[in-house]
């Protein structure tokens, strides 16, 4: 009695050991994982494509300068600033001067450089001139805060002085931006989001659409942002079922009564206790939970499986019987299984003090059988159903 009560405090402990890493394991082992990045050239179209998550997406050849960039799968977005620098005409008149310096010609001649350096910069990017275009940037800041700062507002006396001051406040945000990507260098032209979903449903997921939101610094105020579609991160859940078979080192051992002889030289036949079934392996049925905690590469994950399988013995004394696996799995698509796993399973042996090859007492008429746990290597393919 003493014995069967340790074996069934072991078979608990197991059992309770592999629902809760099942469960929590991921949390604690997922961590240990670094995050995969994937990168995207902005300037590649593409449509439909899809990655599994959890996900790092990093967008390349961004153009700060004429867009404000971000990423998002369902935000809500302010109408954009308007950056668009005002025109102000040749007036006949001599320029309002400040000291000497002829504030309107100055602010022309930086309105012209923004225009062109704005218009040019998607050129920059994509040829790989990204330095270049930091180096323009920062020659252009440099000229604003020389003008900002030789040059103040202007009282509103006339059409002409309204649109100086407006254009001066606007070369004042060209500034704030410029000095962005100058303080972020080659970085400026990356923008990074982490996608990461975990979820405790098993077999559902969901799908996360990743999109570019570009609004046009040249664009009237209220334009349609533009949105281009980059990829869909593909969230299934971190848990699955799996049935399939398996093959386990535990013998197959099945009893009964053989008529035999009674020896080699004499022929008479007898009863004895004897083998039904025996083999050093055994095949079984078997139902997995999947606890996917990395993505090893495209198409392969690593899990944690444990579960049970079921020793048939139809119509034999000792009765078919539940048994457990647990170990680590690899999947292909996240839908076939390779688990090489501990077995644990109850093997019959005769009971009694009978051995294989006794006598059978006229009383008996089956084979006492009595069982004990023990453990084996069990290899199972199964297939996704949850």
């Amino acid at each position: 009695m003493k014995r069967f009560n340790l074996e069934w405090n072991r078979l608990f402990a197991f059992v309770v050991f592999s629902i809760f890493w099942s469960l929590f394991g991921f949390q604690v082992f997922g961590k240990c994982k670094k995050e995969k990045v994937v990168e995207f050239d902005v300037n590649i179209k593409r449509s439909g494509e899809k990655i599994n998550g959890p996900v790092t997406i990093r967008l390349t050849n961004i153009n700060p300068l004429r867009f404000h960039n971000s990423v998002s799968v369902s935000t809500t977005y302010l109408a954009a600033q308007d950056y668009k620098l005002p025109f102000i005409p040749t007036v006949s008149a001599s320029p309002e001067s400040m000291g000497g310096i002829d504030c309107v010609k100055q602010y022309r001649e930086i309105k012209n450089d923004v225009d062109d350096l704005v218009e040019k910069s998607d050129g920059f990017i994509s040829s790989g001139r990204k330095r270049e275009l930091l180096e323009e940037i920062t020659k252009l800041s440099k000229q604003i805060d020389e003008f900002l700062s030789n040059c103040k507002d202007k009282p509103e006396t006339n059409e002409d002085s309204t649109h100086y001051n407006q254009g001066r406040k606007k070369l004042r945000s060209w500034n704030s931006v410029f000095k962005d990507i100058i303080s972020r260098g080659e970085d400026a032209f990356i923008l990074e989001i982490s996608i990461n979903d975990h979820g405790f449903t098993i077999g559902t997921g969901k799908e996360t659409k990743v999109e570019l939101i570009k609004q046009d610094r040249f664009a009237e105020p209220g334009a349609e942002i533009i949105r281009e579609e980059i990829v869909t991160v593909v969230f299934s859940s971190i848990f699955s079922v799996s049935a399939g078979f398996g093959f386990s080192t535990l013998d197959e051992q099945e009893f009964s009564i053989v008529r035999s002889r009674t020896s080699p030289t004499d022929p008479t036949l007898v009863n004895k206790f004897g083998f039904q079934n025996r083999s050093k392996f055994r095949p079984m049925p078997v139902i997995l939970l999947n606890t996917r905690l990395f993505e090893m590469s495209k198409g392969f994950d690593f899990h944690f499986s444990t579960g049970a399988g079921v020793d048939i013995k139809t119509g034999q004394p000792a009765g078919s019987d539940v048994e457990f696996v647990v170990g680590p799995s690899i999947s292909f698509r996240r839908s076939l299984f390779l688990t090489p796993a501990l077995h644990v399973g109850r093997v019959p042996t005769l009971a009694g003090g009978f051995k294989v090859g006794d006598l059978v007492p006229a009383e008996v008429t089956a084979p006492p059988i009595e069982k004990s746990w023990k453990t084996g290597f069990i290899f199972t393919i199964t297939y996704k159903f949850k």
